[in-house]
């Protein structure tokens, strides 16, 4: 059967997609004690959304649950705000992800909360939140790969009561130089990148087999939409 043109050239992207490593989608609002949220993100390092489903343990601490098809983006994380102080707020969060890149995250949070003027479809004003925060990041080793340790700096916003963003990149500085993190012809096995950088990259391939590697810049990349459901009622959408 012949595949058709459209599909063929999507392939490259959902092989990139792949090979990368996946983050929680957190909500500046913990979820209330004893209720869940919901909603689902489309992200870069997913070929398809993510359902995801929060619920609160106490006033200050929450509990997430994501779910990908069939298991890729699937993880679980855990949320703690650990400073606030009028509109400002810290929060730390733990997560593990299940996909091809397995990783572990640990990620510090710096919300703020402020009032904008929207000028549409009427003039009001609106409470937004932004945040900024940073993240290390963790793939373990297993038998057809190595380990990767990788930092980098997250922002993002809620800017309507739906709608939220992040965007971050995480960096392996045992992978490459952070100043060739824009060569996109970085190749550890060339012999100049050698001369000027050492023989030592070449124990960190950016690919296998045509995929991002454990070691790829793309790997570090991370991209989120997120949309905002809610209150989950289970009893109601099982009915249905």
């Amino acid at each position: 059967m012949k595949i058709p043109r459209k599909i063929t050239t999507l392939l490259p992207v959902l092989f990139l997609w792949i090979g990368c490593a996946t983050h929680p989608t957190i909500s500046p609002e913990l979820a209330p004690i004893g209720e869940t949220t919901w909603g689902y993100t489309l992200a870069v390092e997913n070929a398809i959304p993510m359902v995801w489903f929060r619920r609160g343990l106490s006033n200050k601490s929450d509990m997430g649950l994501r779910v990908g098809f069939p298991l890729y983006g699937t993880g679980v994380d855990y949320t703690r705000i650990v400073m606030q102080k009028d509109k400002k707020w810290d929060a730390i969060n733990l997560s593990f992800a299940l996909n091809p890149n397995k990783n572990m995250d640990f990620t510090y949070y710096k919300f703020k909360k402020k009032l904008v003027t929207r000028t549409r479809p009427v003039k009001k004003k609106v409470e937004m939140v932004k945040w900024k925060g940073f993240k290390f990041m963790y793939i373990p080793q297993n038998g057809i790969r190595g380990s990767s340790l990788r930092f980098g700096l997250l922002m993002g916003g809620k800017p309507t009561k739906r709608i939220g963003y992040e965007i971050g990149y995480y960096h392996d500085f045992s992978s490459m130089p952070f100043s060739e993190i824009m060569n996109f012809n970085w190749d550890p096995t060339n012999p100049e990148v050698q001369e000027e950088w050492g023989s030592s990259y070449e124990d960190y391939p950016p690919s296998r087999g045509g995929m991002p590697s454990e070691y790829s810049r793309a790997t570090g990349l991370s991209f989120q939409v997120m949309f905002y459901l809610g209150d989950f009622k289970a009893k109601k959408y099982l009915a249905e």
